[in-house]
């Protein structure tokens, strides 16, 4: 009688051990499969949010004889005349679609219009004189053609809706991982919140890169 008490004491401990086991792979599972659909979108939405972010500084380099001219004594044609001139100035006389004339001295206009081979391109004036600076190709009005793809690319992968669906999915998932993630971290506090928050840097290999990635996360997951 006794062995057998003892045998169903032995299955119980072993049952009660193995369900904490079961639910971290279980978390483990969906953190990492997360983590491999949402990762590689984050690094498109990172970068091309960075550089929408800084589209000004951006555009200041790469379209700097397009956007700025040199500031002048003289005043600067009335806008209705810069219009016509934009206007005559378009392929075929095709429409003038938005217009973007700055107060600032040392900026040029530019109106977009729909190219009937290229699409959607920008032409720039010189505001003092009407000279056409340049023409080309742009994306979504009054944005540059790189300034305008990397919002495109922020906003659906180029995908039309599939891509902002797409980018709906990642946003979804990526609250899964951070959610798994710091349920797998959780367990740690029982060594002290501090000593959870800071990584154990003695560790070698696998294990080291481990605790980095933890205490990264979670300082990540609070962000």
């Amino acid at each position: 009688m006794m062995s057998r008490t003892q045998h169903s004491t032995a299955e119980t401990a072993d049952t009660a051990a193995a369900l904490p086991m079961a639910r971290y792979a279980m978390l483990w599972r969906w953190h990492f499969y997360a983590a491999l659909f949402v990762m590689p979108l984050l690094i498109v939405l990172g970068i091309t949010g960075t550089i929408y972010l800084y589209k000004p500084q951006i555009e200041a380099v790469a379209y700097k004889s397009q956007l700025y001219v040199t500031p002048q004594a003289s005043p600067r044609l009335p806008q209705q005349t810069l219009y016509e001139i934009a206007q005559d100035s378009t392929p075929g006389g095709v429409p003038i679609l938005t217009a973007e004339i700055h107060n600032a001295p040392d900026r040029s206009a530019q109106f977009t219009y729909s190219d009937p081979v290229q699409g959607k391109s920008s032409i720039f004036l010189n505001p003092y004189s009407g000279e056409v600076l340049a023409k080309m190709p742009t994306l979504n009005f009054n944005a540059t053609y790189w300034i305008g793809l990397a919002r495109q690319i922020h906003r659906g992968l180029l995908l039309g809706k599939t891509g902002e669906v797409l980018m709906e999915l990642a946003a979804c998932w990526t609250l899964i991982m951070i959610g798994t993630g710091v349920a797998l971290w959780l367990p740690r506090r029982k060594n002290g919140l501090k000593q959870a928050m800071i990584p154990d840097v003695k560790k070698k290999g696998r294990p080291f890169w481990r605790e980095i990635h933890a205490t990264l996360g979670i300082i990540l997951a609070a962000g």
